[in-house]
C-alpha cells in the first residue's frame, strides 16, 4: 500500500475483532474510522486509539479507502447496503470464514473478504505476524492490490475461495471452539467430583498433547482406550458420567470417531 493513498478505512462493527484490526491498523498508520449500531462501552474504547467513533450508518463516510465489516455473520448482507464508496475502486471487506463474497452482493466498490484464522478476545495478546489470512475478491484485477493489504497486516496470506474457506472455518471451530468446550468439561468433572481438585494437574498433558500433533501430525499421536479398544476402562467412564447425559453422548460419540480414525489406521 501506498504511504499516501489508500489509508483511510471505516470499520464496521466494535466486537473482539473489530478491535484487534483497529489496534493493527492504527500501528500501520491508517487513518481509522468506527461505527457501530448503538453507542457502548466497546465503542468508547476506539477512542484510546485515536480512532472517531460514530453510531448509526445513516450519516456513513462514503469517501474512504477500504470498508471492514466486522460484524456478526448475519449482518453482513444488511450492513453492505450502506456501503456506497465514492472511490469506485474502493475496498468492501468481510471478515468472516462462514460467510461466502456473495454476502456483499449488495454493496458498491470492490468486493473482498480477509478472513483472520484465529480466535479473537479483547483481552487476548495477539501476534499479527502468526496470524494466517485467508483472502478473496471479486475483481481480478484488484487480487494484487488486496494481497498487498492483507501482507501489511499479516505476512502469512493465502487466497482461498469461499467454498475452501468454510471447511477452514469448520476446522476451526473443531480445534478450537470443540476443544475448549471439552477443556471446560474436563474441569468441571473434576470439580464436581473430586474434593480440592487441582485442574493444572491436565496442564502439562494437554500441552503435550498439542506438542505432539506439531510434532508428527494428528493420526500418529492419537492414544487411549478407545484407540486400544479398551471397553473395560471405557465402560468404567460410561458409569462415572451415568448422569451427565450430554457429556455421555460426547464420550461415546467420540470414542466411535477414535475407533473409526484409529481402523482407517490399521487399513
Amino acid at each position: 500500500m501506498s504511504a499516501k493513498k489508500d489509508r483511510n478505512v471505516v470499520l464496521i462493527g466494535c466486537g473482539n475483532l473489530a478491535w484487534h484490526l483497529a489496534v493493527r491498523l492504527t500501528k500501520l498508520k491508517f487513518t481509522l474510522s468506527v461505527y457501530n449500531h448503538r453507542a457502548n462501552k466497546d465503542l468508547l474504547r476506539f477512542k484510546t486509539l485515536n480512532c472517531r467513533t460514530h453510531v448509526g450508518l445513516g450519516e456513513l463516510d462514503q469517501d474512504a479507502d477500504i470498508y471492514f465489516i466486522c460484524v456478526s455473520d448475519s449482518a453482513i448482507a444488511k450492513v453492505s447496503r450502506s456501503i456506497k464508496p465514492q472511490n469506485k475502486n474502493a475496498f468492501v471487506i468481510h471478515t468472516a470464514g462462514a460467510r461466502a463474497i456473495d454476502e456483499l452482493k449488495n454493496a458498491a466498490g470492490i468486493k473482498a473478504v480477509i478472513y483472520p484464522l484465529q480466535s479473537f478476545s479483547k483481552t487476548d495478546a495477539l501476534n499479527w505476524q502468526l496470524i494466517p489470512l485467508l483472502i478473496e475478491s471479486e475483481d481480478k484485477n484488484a487480487d494484487k492490490k488486496l494481497f498487498t493489504l492483507a501482507k501489511s497486516i499479516s505476512p502469512i496470506v493465502k487466497n482461498v475461495p469461499s467454498r475452501d474457506r468454510m471447511y477452514y472455518h469448520l476446522s476451526a471451530v473443531f480445534i478450537n471452539n470443540f476443544v475448549n468446550a471439552l477443556h471446560l468439561a474436563s474441569e468441571d468433572l473434576l470439580n464436581e467430583n473430586v474434593k480440592n481438585a487441582d485442574s493444572t494437574l491436565l496442564d502439562e498433558l494437554s500441552m503435550h498433547t498439542l506438542e505432539k500433533v506439531f510434532a508428527k501430525g494428528a493420526r500418529l499421536s492419537q492414544t487411549g482406550p478407545a484407540r486400544r479398544k479398551d471397553k473395560v476402562t471405557m465402560n468404567a467412564h460410561r458409569k462415572l458420567i451415568a448422569k451427565k447425559t450430554s457429556l455421555l453422548k460426547v464420550y461415546n460419540s467420540l470414542s466411535n470417531l477414535i475407533e473409526e480414525q484409529s481402523g482407517k489406521d490399521e487399513l
